[in-house]
């Protein structure tokens, strides 16, 4: 179970339907927790988290998601 009071975290990520343990790992102390740097817009990920407590690991939660905004592209085109 996810211990809400712990002070460290582990989050693993990836394009949804990855297979867990080969997503990316991230270790973190922040809670709320914002990913950055994710290269595709529109695209749904999948995600688990754990907490830390000591130098054990809590189970990973279930997997949970959440989907890229659509990044529009200014094409320089104008008409009158």
């Amino acid at each position: 179970m996810l211990n809400i009071n712990a002070t460290e975290f582990q989050i693993e990520y990836g394009v949804s339907g990855f297979v867990q343990g080969t997503g990316t790992i991230l270790n973190t102390t922040s809670s709320p927790f914002v990913v950055t740097n994710i290269a595709l817009d529109n695209t749904k990920y999948d995600y688990y988290i754990r907490s830390k407590c000591g130098s054990e690991y809590s189970n990973w939660t279930k997997k949970q998601s959440f989907q890229t905004k659509c990044i529009g592209v200014n094409a320089g085109y104008t008409t009158n």
